[in-house]
């Protein structure tokens, strides 16, 4: 169909890139790249087991809190680093050669989801798991518990475990909360010797061929997706890890992962960042892999072998302009920085036919038409005009022709590699030489001309006009670009949280309009903490049914006054009236120790009246507050949208029911399982302060005589612990 006005091919990792040709370069979502050398540090069998720099090196690992875990060269041993002495200390009783319990044959690998630690102990075909805090083993499958296994490697996400058997290729997988360990799939692809498991952020599995040298995708129902060949094709499709080895076998240990917590701060290095890097304004440490303290280089140090090919090239398939002779305009270029000494070269050729890529290869090198040349340099920041590189444009300087094919060479000294995030060709060309007299155009040669020189002014123009149709999309919180989320914010008259991802604030602001327009209402209030916990909770409206619930205060004074006989009445039910709901300190009247509060103001005759007033509740399921960061984003939303003079107490509602302190129904009342009594108690760390306590004698601790179904405590005089009494 002949194409009516300007328009464009847009080409990206994510909706594709139309290869035809491909040689020494790798097409990702995360741009054009050279391939990696097949005989340097981030080719897929890398000997650091990191599949080119795509996961961990093997025999690390960290768990939820940000603890960074590594095996130790002898296969026996692990260490754990420690925040206070910011060493990797070894783990105690855990450990050395033999066949028992808490032993080991070789460790193949380390992973950690949840609370738990997973080792896979090669040398003996077995996984054991213990306890992240408490380093108790909690489960043990051993080779005699399944038709024949070798496990020889794991992968973890935040819930789950996914174990390799390199003996039939079989994948299994275990959940944190479950005591089995399940076949997910069986490829029966026993002669390929996969021996590296990886996980997509989409949930596919990556198996390493290391027989044949490839990456291969398989979904989780055990069908073969695609085989990846070079590690960059996968960039941008797994989360860059937090740990990679130089060629000395050190590694470092960013600012992210030095603090107790988890890991929320702190920059994951790229793979072809030098090792001396990461000691520059985040101040990590750098260790050997024994996990000593390493020498600190003060100066840059050679790098090392090269990372990548020097020269690679990519064609696109033909690129149809719906027409004949169409006209072609020009090409953006969206590019990461590009290192000293590495280049860019983009070139195209057109033809009226449809021609294959054999065709293609055997066209003579004047019929491409160089548009773009970008050498490295070491450009000003100012240069930068869009986030993670900058943006360049040419005109396309083949004559017309239906289709195009568009050629892009990177070259490099092998220790960086330029970056194509993306690239967009717009046709056909409207040249504004033909608002100009029709004799400017009578001759072709001179028309072609006269169109590329204008195509300067165009270009400008062309910009400008974009950006005004565009303009509209700065308004969209789903449509703005990232970099610009706080400047609709403060339109907006909204305070973005600054650790929340990109989502969530999208999210949040997608709801302000809806609920400026009822602005001073308890309505809105509750449409701004609905909003607040779907950025955080990813809940909808549906899902989160009545909650939040506000209580105004004047709807709490309607007490039972027993000298008012108007209001008391049989079959009106109203709570009674108490000195307790003050505390004001009365003698004879209220003066429970521990109980009593020293009020300085007010008078106790009208205490019924003002207790409630100019005050509200707010009721929300404890479950979707996880942390005190998250309840401190509540408490400021509350803050900006109350009215000055008011009080409020936000209220965390367990799922449970307890007469006479959480029990009025469809406000503070849950109903849910019998809680699970864990007599240590659970770590307060982070947690919010508004949450009710857990697991206390005489508060919301259940005994319960039917233990063996539900898992509980029995407490009679047969109980033995260790044996049938397990305390968690």
């Amino acid at each position: 169909m002949k194409t009516t006005g300007p328009t464009s091919w847009y080409l990206n990792g994510d909706i594709g890139w139309r290869t035809g040709f491909c040689k020494e370069m790798s097409a990702g979502i995360d741009g054009l790249r050279l391939a990696a050398d097949p005989h340097g540090p981030l080719r897929l069998g890398s000997s650091d087991g990191s599949l080119g720099g795509l996961v961990m090196p093997r025999g690390f690992c960290i768990d939820v809190t940000g603890l960074t875990y590594l095996l130790e060269p002898d296969g026996l041993h692990i260490r754990r680093y420690d925040p206070t002495t910011h060493r990797f200390l070894r783990l105690p009783a855990l450990g050395g050669f033999g066949t028992g319990a808490r032993q080991f044959g070789h460790i193949g690998n380390l992973a950690s989801a949840g609370d738990n630690l997973y080792v896979v102990d090669r040398g003996n075909r077995r996984l054991q798991v213990f306890s992240r805090t408490t380093l108790v083993l909690r489960y043990l499958w051993t080779e005699a518990m399944f038709d024949g296994w070798d496990p020889v490697d794991i992968a973890c996400n935040r819930n789950s475990a996914f174990v390799l058997d390199n003996l039939k290729g079989r994948i299994y997988r275990h959940d944190v909360d479950s005591d089995r360990l399940e076949l997910i799939f069986d490829p029966n692809e026993t002669e390929k010797h996969f021996t590296r498991i990886a996980l997509e952020a989409n949930g596919n599995v990556l198996l390493w061929n290391e027989f044949a040298q490839i990456l291969e995708v398989y979904g989780q129902n055990g069908v073969r997706i695609e085989k990846i060949y070079d590690a960059g094709a996968l960039r941008g499709r797994i989360e860059p890890p937090w740990i990679r080895l130089d060629h000395q076998d050190r590694f470092c240990l960013p600012a992210g992962l030095i603090e107790p917590c988890a890991p929320t701060k702190g920059c994951r290095p790229p793979p072809e960042e030098p090792l001396w890097a990461c000691l520059g304004n985040e101040q990590g440490l750098i260790f050997n892999q024994d996990g000593d303290p390493a020498e600190t280089p003060i100066e840059p140090e050679q790098p090392g072998p090269a990372r990548y090919l020097k020269k690679g090239v990519w064609i696109s398939e033909p690129l149809d302009g719906g027409g004949h002779d169409c006209r072609w305009h020009r090409m953006e270029l969206l590019l990461d920085r590009l290192s000293v000494g590495s280049k860019v070269v983009c070139s195209t050729v057109t033809a009226n036919d449809r021609l294959d890529m054999k065709q293609i290869g055997q066209l003579p090198e004047s019929m491409w038409k160089k548009c773009l040349t970008e050498l490295g340099s070491d450009c000003d920041q100012d240069d930068i005009s869009v986030s993670g590189g900058y943006q360049t444009d040419a005109l396309v300087q083949s004559r017309a022709g239906r289709y195009l094919w568009v050629r892009i060479e990177l070259e490099s000294d092998g220790y960086a590699t330029p970056v194509i995030r993306a690239t967009r060709v717009h046709y056909p060309r409207d040249s504004i030489a033909s608002h100009l007299p029709a004799v400017y155009a009578s001759n072709p040669e001179d028309c072609w001309f006269l169109e590329r020189f204008l195509s300067i002014f165009q270009s400008e123009w062309d910009g400008l006009e974009g950006r005004i149709e565009n303009q509209a999309a700065y308004f969209d919180p789903t449509a703005v670009p990232e970099r610009l989320l706080s400047f609709l914010a403060g339109w907006l008259d909204v305070s973005l949280p600054g650790d929340w991802s990109v989502e969530q604030k999208r999210r949040l602001l997608s709801a302000m309009p809806k609920i400026y327009a009822q602005r001073g209402t308890p309505q809105t209030m509750r449409m701004l903490l609905r909003a607040y916990l779907r950025a955080i909770t990813g809940l909808t409206d549906k899902q989160q049914r009545d909650y939040p619930i506000l209580v105004e205060g004047f709807r709490k004074r309607d007490v039972f006054l027993v000298d008012d006989a108007s209001h008391a009445s049989l079959g009106r039910m109203h709570p009674l009236w108490s000195p307790a709901v003050t505390g004001r300190l009365q003698l004879g009247v209220f003066s429970t120790e521990s109980r009593v509060r020293l009020c300085s103001t007010g008078d106790p005759v009208s205490d019924i009246f003002g207790e409630s007033a100019h005050a509200f509740d707010v009721y929300v399921p404890s479950i979707w507050v996880e942390s005190a960061e998250q309840e401190q984003w509540l408490h400021n939303a509350i803050q900006s949208e109350k009215p000055a003079h008011v009080s409020y107490r936000l209220n965390l509602v367990e799922s449970r029911f307890r007469i006479g302190l959480q029990s009025t129904v469809g406000i503070d009342t849950i109903v849910g399982g019998l809680p699970g009594a864990v007599l240590a108690g659970e770590s307060t760390e982070n947690l919010p302060p508004s949450r009710p306590p857990k697991n206390l004698l005489n508060y919301d601790m259940v005994l319960t005589d039917q233990w063996k179904q539900r898992g509980g405590v029995p407490l009679d005089l047969g109980s033995r612990m260790g044996m049938e009494t397990v305390l968690t």
